[in-house]
């Protein structure tokens, strides 16, 4: 995990883009948070294009490894969902969220899906304070 760790922070220098995402050791293993801003448009699932090469590059990463075992998070901040979302709420945006990338990460590493859990934690379980700006970003 500590190579895997080192190699994608030194792939994301030389693209300019280390100062977009966190990575560090928990009691879990490696965690590597991907923001929105990097990977989806406001109250989207969809995968923005610029962000396939980042998580292709993990999944390259991740691909030689052996009974590895991928948990992907999907958060949301508190705010209402606008009633022309195509998401009933926080949660199923997060759903979706945490499935795209599952979804680009198999597809680009050949990792079965077996190999991932996926858990949609909508605004329950925050990353910062949403009653910010700055909090709420991070939490998306």
């Amino acid at each position: 995990l500590q190579r895997i760790a080192r190699a994608l922070r030194e792939r994301l220098q030389v693209e300019g883009r280390e100062q977009e995402i966190e990575m560090r050791f928990d009691e879990g293993g490696l965690r590597i948070d991907l923001p929105s801003q990097v990977l989806f448009d406001s109250a989207s699932a969809i995968l923005r294009e610029d962000a396939e090469p980042i998580l292709g590059y993990v999944a390259e990463l991740l691909a030689g490894q052996q009974g590895i075992s991928i948990e992907v998070r999907g958060h949301t901040d508190d705010r209402p969902l606008s009633s022309s979302s195509l998401y009933r709420d926080n949660y199923d945006l997060s759903y979706g969220r945490a499935k795209s990338v599952t979804a680009a990460i198999s597809r680009a590493g050949q990792l079965p899906m077996s190999a991932f859990e996926i858990v949609a934690l909508g605004p329950t379980d925050p990353i910062a304070d949403n009653a910010t700006e700055e909090g709420r970003a991070r939490n998306r």
